[in-house]
């Protein structure tokens, strides 16, 4: 067992472990310029300098690493494995954390922003679907007149009502701008008006666009 052995003392001992299993000069030069830099869970952080961060490979090559992992689960003594970077200093590993935090974040904020982005869309569809079956349901909608009372009574009604709720879901005005105008859009071409026609109902009657 590992006991209170430091990251450093417990890759020293694997690295003896794994000379005394395989011969192999490149793999040993690259253990021997790599140093421990912490063990975070049962992953072991091995780092090695810049100016010999080619031999790298040699440590994380499939052979190599299985053969590394099996000696530093040894020294575990539980299953362990190793994560090699750029760099001999804790603080070297501390700033690769915090640059992958970030990185993590970062993606997470932007796949987030799809999901709900992605909800808006569904919902303006399901919305402008309900307004193309009322549509389809009324009497003597090719005339002209009917499609402008549909517009002005059901069409323009339905996306007032739902503008608060899908500002709401939106993650960004600009999302919520674009959603919205692609609803009207859909709508427009269903009563065969053009876009700027429904949209100026919608404003004058309280559309937040």
């Amino acid at each position: 067992m590992s006991g209170e052995k430091s990251p450093q003392d417990i890759w020293e001992e694997t690295v003896r472990r794994v000379k005394e299993m395989e011969l192999v000069p490149l793999l040993w030069k690259a253990l021997d310029v790599s140093k421990a830099l912490a063990l975070e869970g049962d992953t072991l952080i091995v780092g090695i300098a810049p100016v010999d961060y080619h031999l790298a490979g040699h440590l994380e090559a499939h052979k190599n690493k299985l053969l590394i992992e099996r000696a530093l689960s040894e020294v575990l003594g539980r299953r362990a494995t190793i994560r090699v970077i750029q760099g001999t200093k804790p603080e070297d590993w501390e700033r690769l954390k915090q640059r992958e935090e970030v990185t993590r974040a970062m993606m997470e904020a932007r796949a987030e922003a799809r999901r709900r982005e992605m909800d808006l869309e569904r919902f303006w569809r399901d919305v402008g679907d309900e307004i193309h079956r009322k549509f389809m349901s009324t009497p003597h909608r090719h005339f002209p007149q009917v499609r402008a009372k549909f517009l002005l009574e059901v069409a323009v009604p339905m996306l007032l009502e739902a503008e608060p709720r899908a500002r709401e879901m939106a993650p960004s005005e600009e999302v919520a701008e674009r959603q919205l105008a692609r609803a009207i859009d859909r709508v427009a071409e269903l009563l065969g008006v053009p876009s700027s026609v429904l949209a100026l109902e919608a404003l004058r009657r309280g559309l937040k666009g």
